[in-house]
């Protein structure tokens, strides 16, 4: 899989370079809420995502998102860093590579500092990614691992989406993500699956504002919690891009931990 993202990362930036231009920049806060026994865990988040395009075929995307969740007798800060690469084919698809980058701090009681013996770790998530649009249709995957030189994490990530937008400005989709954790004799698998609604709001308007929700389930091992989100993002300069938008683009698991704080 290395091998592959390195031969695919060089493809892109071997690509002919011509003017170089900031096509898309956004900023985007997030609300989760998840269950917990008779309780309810609500966190929030943000991020700023922008993206560079050297001549018509290569965009190079840059992201960074906060989290920043409390519940009882402990809290869970979460940076992620992520870069892609984008090459462009025809009119309808994309092909390009991704790297993520994932810093933890824990504070106070949590049973993922305790599974994982550390308040403090870093994670990198690396791999393959493609989207086809073909009217008001797309389609949109990745396949990756994940890994960790701090902690036992050792992981591999795949993810699907649907989309279809109409005139209005309304969007609906699907997903499902999958993250397989390889860790010695354990093998656990985590999914996240559900369905999104957007709409642009004020889509007449130089800065329309964008609106989405999700709801879904994960699921560890035939356990499963239900998940709710919402996102509003403020494109900073054009339009902003339509879909779910989660903490961590590429693991579920990333995401889910962020959101569940002391638990």
């Amino acid at each position: 899989m290395r091998d592959i993202i390195l031969a695919a990362a060089f493809a892109v930036t071997a690509a002919p370079a011509h003017a170089v231009g900031f096509s898309v920049s956004e900023l985007t806060l997030g609300y989760n809420k998840l269950p917990a026994g008779r309780d309810m865990i609500e966190s929030g988040d943000i991020g700023v995502t922008g993206a560079f395009s050297f001549g018509e075929k290569v965009t190079l995307g840059l992201g960074l998102s906060y989290s920043d969740a409390g519940h009882r007798a402990g809290s869970t800060n979460t940076t992620v860093v992520s870069l892609l690469g984008d090459y462009s084919v025809g009119d309808h698809a994309v092909f390009g590579v991704f790297m993520d980058y994932t810093h933890f701090n824990f504070s106070g009681f949590s049973s993922w500092s305790t599974a994982y013996a550390k308040s403090k770790f870093d994670v990198y998530h690396y791999g393959l990614h493609a989207r086809y649009s073909l009217g008001n249709m797309g389609l949109s995957g990745f396949l990756g691992q994940g890994k960790s030189s701090d902690v036992s994490y050792n992981t591999n990530v795949l993810g699907i989406a649907a989309s279809y937008g109409f005139a209005s400005g309304l969007d609906i989709g699907a997903f499902y993500n999958r993250e397989e954790l390889r860790n010695g004799a354990t093998n656990d698998d985590f999914d996240n699956f559900g369905v999104s609604v957007g709409q642009l709001l004020s889509a007449s308007s130089k800065m329309p504002l964008y609106l989405s929700t999700s709801i879904g389930r994960y699921e560890l091992n035939s356990n499963e919690v239900g998940q709710l989100r919402i996102s509003l993002t403020l494109p900073l300069g054009n339009s902003a891009t339509v879909g779910r938008k989660e903490l961590h683009r590429h693991s579920s698991l990333i995401s889910y931990i962020s959101q569940t704080a002391g638990q």
